[in-house]
């Protein structure tokens, strides 16, 4: 069986990913790991060595160069996520795929749902709440899309404070869209959860 995991930053697909190859001897396969590369390859001049200066290179959406430098990142994770479904062989394998999967093309994401069972680790409305105010703490590297826009009286901070929810609430739906299971936060993250039981909810589908 092939499982792609879905859902926001640190909603648990690295950890349960990890634990299916670990506990399980699922093939793992990291979008994040792939991506990278991709993007040294499409931007041999810049040099992106860690989250901080991938942060500072793309940006923040009403920053000239941005929608440029966003559409040079989703070519690169389409790349990346080509290559990691041509290497999803065998019985065993978990694809542990990145918060800005569901940007990608209706090609891409339909092959995706055709190789495997696309399971979405759903947030909780605290868990979106935290993640908003980490945002605006230590800003992260971050595709907006269409989700961005300013009003003529806002400041750019109140813009981004306007949006960010509405982008975490956009983002929900999409998942829900592309996911053919549903598991919620409580349940994954529950003290006696273990990957036989995600399995078995995986299973269900």
């Amino acid at each position: 069986m092939i499982i792609s995991l879905i859902g926001m930053s640190n909603c648990g697909k690295s950890h349960w990913s990890k634990k299916l190859e670990s506990e399980q001897g699922y093939a793992r396969l990291c979008c994040d790991d792939i991506i990278a590369g991709q993007l040294s390859d499409l931007l041999p001049n810049v040099e992106i060595t860690d989250m901080d200066a991938f942060a500072a290179w793309m940006g923040m959406p009403y920053e000239f160069g941005y929608q440029e430098r966003e559409a040079a990142y989703l070519s690169a994770e389409e790349a990346a996520l080509f290559k990691v479904m041509d290497q999803a062989r065998g019985e065993n394998v978990v694809i542990d795929t990145t918060g800005s999967v569901i940007y990608l093309s209706e090609k891409v994401l339909r092959i995706l749902k055709d190789i495997s069972t696309v399971v979405y680790l759903e947030a909780t409305d605290e868990q979106l709440t935290e993640m908003t105010e980490l945002f605006f703490q230590n800003p992260k590297p971050l595709v907006w899309a269409e989700n961005f826009s300013m009003e003529p009286t806002e400041t750019q901070d109140q813009a981004l404070r306007r949006c960010y929810p509405e982008l975490l609430h956009w983002r929900q739906n999409r998942y829900k869209m592309l996911a053919d299971r549903t598991l919620g936060y409580e349940r994954t993250h529950g003290h006696s959860y273990s990957v036989d039981q995600l399995l078995y909810d995986v299973l269900q589908h």
